[in-house]
């Protein structure tokens, strides 16, 4: 089977903050997409309003295959772009493996709870162990329990290969079990 027809979870930039329209652009054509949200305080005149944004700016995961992606950046969404990875004399578009999304959509939905998006110097991943969460809103995921730079308790990073980083709320220590290799 051709790789080009499978699909697969692209990690894709949008121009000039337009995640949300393309969004809503793949929802009409039934193409599965994914934007980290989170809620933002806006003061407008003297009130102060919360509204749900996207997380990381410019951002969105869609899962389709890559002919179809390309026919989208062609014909009704221009401006999309792939997010390159590059290795040793290769390029290509950034795949994200299904378990490793689903574990980030897992934790990246809870808008409610205290997410953070992390970059790789807020924390060494080599000093945790890898951990699955049995209890709470984030039950089921995966990912390395770590001691995140200004904050008092552990939290449980979940990472998509070398791109971002996104840490849970506090969780107490007996939702979590250490993973066995």
């Amino acid at each position: 089977m051709n790789v080009a027809w499978q699909p697969q979870w692209y990690a894709l930039r949008v121009t000039y903050g337009r995640e949300m329209a393309a969004k809503q652009h793949l929802d009409e054509q039934s193409i599965d997409s994914f934007i980290p949200m989170r809620y933002e305080y806006f003061i407008r005149g003297k009130k102060k309003e919360k509204k749900l944004v996207p997380a990381i700016t410019n951002l969105i995961f869609v899962h389709t295959s890559k002919l179809q992606i390309d026919i989208l950046k062609q014909t009704t969404l221009p401006f999309l772009r792939y997010i390159i990875k590059h290795e040793e004399d290769k390029s290509y578009p950034l795949v994200v493996r299904q378990e490793d999304m689903e574990n980030f959509i897992r934790i990246a939905r809870q808008v409610e709870e205290d997410i953070r998006y992390l970059s790789p110097e807020d924390y060494n991943l080599q000093k945790g162990e890898r951990v699955r969460i049995i209890g709470g809103p984030f039950v089921g995921a995966e990912g390395i329990l770590v001691k995140v730079k200004g904050s008092r308790s552990k939290r449980v990073v979940v990472e998509l290969e070398d791109m971002l980083q996104l840490a849970t709320a506090a969780i107490p220590i007996n939702w979590i079990e250490k993973i066995i290799a």
